[in-house]
């Protein structure tokens, strides 16, 4: 199914962004596909990963909207094959905008935002905005560690 209209589709968890996925993933005017990054349970996992794999298949290049909440501190970093084999599949995500409350949240997914074979613009924003020398470091890490995306950008606030 699809819808000629939708250009965007955002669900708090991983569930919900499957679930949306099965009715509107062949609408031709979807660029912006957006999700929460909680890993609070080994379904939320699974849904995330279904999702995943379901975006490799979209026709049409995306941005991956993404927010990591406080609850994933502790770190959300691909948890094996799988979750690797799935993302270094999504050939569609040229772009990519990363919200989170900290610095450190985003630096906790940078060796999962490498893994994404053709993004061409990476986004990140920090609410509150915390100290411009933790913001300017980061864009110093990412861009060490991101070689493959040309275009780096840190926004001082959630967007």
């Amino acid at each position: 199914m699809a819808h000629p209209g939708l250009t965007a589709l955002r669900c708090h968890d991983p569930t919900g962004l499957e679930l949306v996925l099965d009715v509107f993933e062949w609408s031709p005017q979807l660029r912006t596909i957006g999700c929460s990054l909680h890993r609070q349970s080994p379904d939320a996992v699974a849904a995330l990963q279904r999702a995943m794999r379901r975006l490799s298949f979209i026709p049409t290049s995306i941005c991956l909207d993404i927010f990591v909440g406080s609850s994933v501190r502790k770190g959300w970093e691909p948890i094996g094959d799988a979750e690797r084999q799935i993302v270094g599949c999504l050939y569609t995500v040229s772009s990519v905008k990363v919200h989170a409350f900290s610095v450190h949240d985003i630096q906790l997914r940078i060796p999962w935002l490498a893994m994404l074979p053709c993004v061409a613009r990476l986004e990140m924003s920090v609410w509150p905005d915390g100290p411009a020398d933790d913001r300017a470091s980061l864009i110093e890490e990412a861009r060490a560690a991101l070689p493959r995306i040309p275009d780096i950008v840190m926004h001082s606030t959630l967007i």
